[in-house]
């Protein structure tokens, strides 16, 4: 496959000033109050002497390289400040690297922040073609991508109102809208699908699912780990400017969630709360503990939690999630019939909860368990209780070969299709 894009050793530095204040009324005193830190960080290059406390160096990237195929739908993933948005940045010619190098061989739309690109002063008919403009495309060209443009984008009754009057949300219909129809041959997407509502998110994602057999390639980067999962085969793990993995989408996520504490099981006993979760354990239906459980094989949560002190109208919540997309909430309350609602009074003491849990419709791979309390209208949340269990596949059976750990989705459900001819 070709390579349209490559970075070669890519690094990017900021400077950091201290010791002077972050305001300025005019542009005089911004000259004047730099004028002195500049001299004397020349006087201080001379003398050899330090000027550390004045100006410090950040590196936002270090020496990353990776190549991107035609076609190929790449993840980027990472906690805050790993330097996903630095790279897209770089990758967009925003600001150029400090050394390395990078070679795009295709033309980029680049979906960074909302409204990037847009002139506030112009109405949205008048921001479609300035941006199709900027990307190299003709008015011919934009005219017959047009109406498909201002459909998708919802907003047909503002598109002669100037863009500074949108809010967030048709700022970013517009936006995408307008990448995703003008035809981009590589589309970087920076965690912007976070602000429109839920229907256009679904809308958005219909869109990049579309481009899965096209020679379109995309980089994406968000902190919804099931988006990343979905969209992209292959992922680049971001740990402080660094490429820390490079490769499976599944794998990179695994290795991101492990590094930030969900792939660890431990819980902390210390008494800051009235009532804590102690430990948590996966059980199968004979009560032994396991780690992994077959595919399609229910198992028991033991949930042990502490009560320090007597307390009225208690309900315990778990969540499931699985590569950080929230899957199911039970709630201790779920059974009980609201107009014959009683509280549920606690003692101190240690108390014991266990739950069955079928896993019909349940992948393979790793899922999260964490812990949440309510008590008496206050929310005790545990954040330090998580547990983690894997589901695996040990049957080569045909009736469930289908839902292997790559296949969309996040969850495993085999429902009866019946189809006839009309």
């Amino acid at each position: 496959m070709e390579k349209i894009i490559s970075v070669k050793n890519v690094s990017k530095k900021y400077y950091i000033p201290h010791n002077r204040s972050p305001d300025y009324a005019t542009l005089r005193e911004l000259i004047t109050s730099f004028l002195p830190f500049y001299l004397t960080k020349y006087r201080d290059l001379s003398s050899k002497t330090s000027f550390a406390n004045e100006l410090e160096v950040f590196w936002a990237l270090k020496e990353v390289s990776f190549d991107l195929n035609s076609g190929e739908k790449l993840g980027i993933i990472g906690k805050n400040g790993a330097g996903k948005s630095t790279l897209l940045k770089l990758l967009s010619r925003i600001t150029p690297p400090t050394r390395g190098s990078i070679l795009l061989r295709r033309k980029v739309t680049s979906l960074l922040e909302v409204g990037t690109g847009f002139h506030g002063e112009l109405s949205g008919r008048e921001n479609i073609y300035l941006n199709g403009s900027i990307m190299g495309m003709k008015k011919k060209e934009i005219d017959k991508k047009f109406d498909q443009i201002v459909e998708f984008s919802e907003i047909a009754n503002f598109l002669d109102t100037p863009v500074k009057r949108f809010s967030s949300g048709m700022y970013l219909k517009l936006a995408f809208s307008v990448a995703a129809f003008l035809d981009p041959e590589i589309l970087l997407i920076d965690e912007i699908l976070a602000v429109g509502d839920a229907h256009f998110q679904a809308k958005c994602i219909d869109v990049i699912n579309g481009y899965k057999n096209e020679e379109r390639s995309i980089i994406f980067v968000s902190h919804n780990m099931g988006l990343i999962s979905e969209i992209c085969d292959r992922s680049i793990l971001l740990d402080n400017g660094t490429i820390s993995y490079d490769g499976k989408t599944e794998l990179a996520i695994k290795k991101y969630l492990e590094k930030n504490g969900k792939g660890k099981t431990f819980f902390s006993n210390a008494k800051k709360y009235p009532i804590y979760v102690v430990q948590a354990n996966i059980l199968d239906l004979n009560a032994a503990k396991i780690e992994m459980i077959a595919f399609g094989k229910d198992f028991i949560l033991e949930i042990i939690y502490e009560v320090e002190e007597t307390l009225n109208d208690v309900d315990l919540i778990f969540l499931i999630s699985r590569l950080g997309t929230p899957l199911l909430y039970s709630y201790s309350s779920d059974k009980e019939e609201t107009n014959k609602r009683t509280k549920k009074h606690y003692s101190p003491g240690r108390y014991n909860a266990r739950i069955k849990i079928p896993t019909s419709f349940f992948k393979e791979g790793i899922y999260t368990i964490d812990f949440l309390i309510g008590a008496y209208k206050k929310n005790y949340s545990n954040p330090e209780a998580t547990l983690n269990f894997e589901i695996i596949n040990t049957s080569i059976n045909t009736a469930n070969k289908s839902f292997k750990t790559d296949r969309p989705g996040q969850l495993a459900i085999s429902l009866d299709w019946k189809i006839e001819s009309i």
